[in-house]
């Protein structure tokens, strides 16, 4: 018996020295390259696992349960290198600082830097990491693009506003190569023209997202130059502009489809007729004060709004389905650049079409723009710039209103009753 036991508890330390043997324990040290300090707050991930930690204070860490399979580890910090090193029971690791993010050019209000010397706040937004298929403006490009810019999208129409707001302020101002834009629009004004409040069209409307080559955003001291007019924030826009390479002709297109999410069901005309007796009924017991909202017996004198005979005879239109739509949006863009030393040439087109997801609403536009500098002396260089462009809107009135505005087109195909039919027998809408 005292052998059986013996063996048993042999085998049971085996057992959990072979469970142990499975993983192992890992530490090391991370350090920079740059002064020979400790990172702190340095990721450290066993490759291929969700195994993984960050270092402390003293840059030092420590990995438990490490599978013995496990072959490399993975160490990445901000503003540095991701280095990869094997797994060992004890690592020391350096971090390189990134010299292409350090030295990334960035536009200021005073003209270019590098980053690494940088001592303001900016955030740069770069428009080939950003899908353009789907966009309209500039500022539906900044939808959650750039740290401290708040980016809504205010109107949902074709074309629609994104309202901008740098760090909780106001509207900031625009700068396009070096010009102050409005804030509403790039294209010439409406005049006296009163827009209805259900129009709600984004600025910079006629800027083709394509021509766009950065966008940076400069909060605190970094708009001061502007005045007291960037005192919301500056975003400034560089567009494209020509290359010292042979002629080079780019096109790009794209066609997308938009749907409406599945939207309130409204009653059948069945129901509604249904629905109209039983509110007509007790509106009839409450004015006269009978039960239960009163002392009074029923009287039985009550006549229904809708007979059985109409009811079973109902009909359902379906006035949603005659509002809303699938929408798409074709977009199409060809650009022409080269030039030499003396001579630089950007060429582009852009096409783009827009149709919303509610029945007559879209946008079309037309633009063409050319950036074509030449170098005339060694001191003298002369760059014309000019953007073209034709828009126009579709705006149907599709939400808001109530109250002395009367509904306005969903808000209507929701509450009209679905048994009545688009036209009656006269041929004339019945709405």
């Amino acid at each position: 018996m005292k052998k059986k036991l013996a063996l048993l508890f042999g085998y049971l330390f085996i057992g959990i020295g072979l469970i142990t043997a499975q993983t192992q324990k890992v530490t090391g040290t991370v350090i920079s390259d740059d002064d020979k300090q400790p990172v702190v707050g340095a990721s450290i991930v066993v490759k291929g696992t969700n195994l993984g930690t960050i270092t402390d204070i003293d840059g030092h860490f420590t990995l438990l349960d490490v599978p013995h399979s496990a072959k490399i580890l993975q160490i990445s910090y901000i503003g540095m290198k991701t280095e990869s090193v094997s797994v060992q029971p004890t690592v020391r690791v350096i971090l390189k600082s990134d010299t292409q993010l350090m030295d990334e050019v960035v536009v200021v209000g005073y003209g270019t830097t590098t980053r690494k010397n940088l001592t303001t706040s900016i955030a740069t937004v770069k428009t080939e990491k950003i899908s353009r298929a789907a966009t309209s403006n500039m500022s539906q490009m900044l939808l959650g693009r750039a740290a401290g810019l708040e980016a809504t999208l205010a109107s949902p129409q074709p074309g629609g506003a994104v309202d901008l707001s740098i760090r909780g302020a106001g509207t900031p101002i625009f700068i396009v190569d070096g010009v102050m834009m409005p804030s509403t629009s790039l294209e010439v004004g409406n005049g006296n023209q009163v827009m209805p409040n259900s129009i709600n069209r984004s600025g910079l409307a006629g800027l083709n997202p394509a021509d766009i080559e950065s966008i940076e955003v400069l909060k605190d001291a970094s708009a001061s130059i502007y005045g007291i007019g960037a005192a919301n924030g500056v975003v400034l826009i560089t567009t494209k502009k020509g290359t010292e390479t042979r002629p080079q002709i780019t096109y790009e297109g794209n066609y997308s489809i938009v749907k409406n999410y599945p939207y309130l069901e409204p009653l059948s005309g069945e129901e509604y007729m249904n629905v109209a007796n039983i509110f007509n009924k007790e509106n009839y017991l409450f004015t006269n004060g009978m039960y239960p909202y009163g002392d009074k017996p029923f009287d039985n004198k009550w006549v229904p709004q809708f007979s059985p005979q109409q009811i079973a005879a109902a009909q359902t239109t379906d006035w949603l389905d005659c509002v809303l739509k699938d929408g798409s949006i074709n977009n199409h863009n060809i650009t022409i650049t080269g030039g030499s030393k003396l001579l630089k040439y950007y060429l582009s087109g852009n096409y783009y079409k827009q149709e919303g997801t509610v029945e007559n609403s879209a946008m079309e536009r037309y633009a063409l723009r050319t950036n074509i500098s030449s170098q005339l002396l060694p001191f003298l260089k002369l760059t014309a710039i000019v953007n073209v462009n034709e828009n126009e809107y579709t705006n149907s009135t599709s939400g808001g209103g109530g109250g002395g505005n009367g509904y306005d087109a969903i808000q209507s195909a929701l509450t009209y009753p679905s048994y009545l039919p688009i036209r009656g027998e006269d041929g004339k809408p019945t709405l």
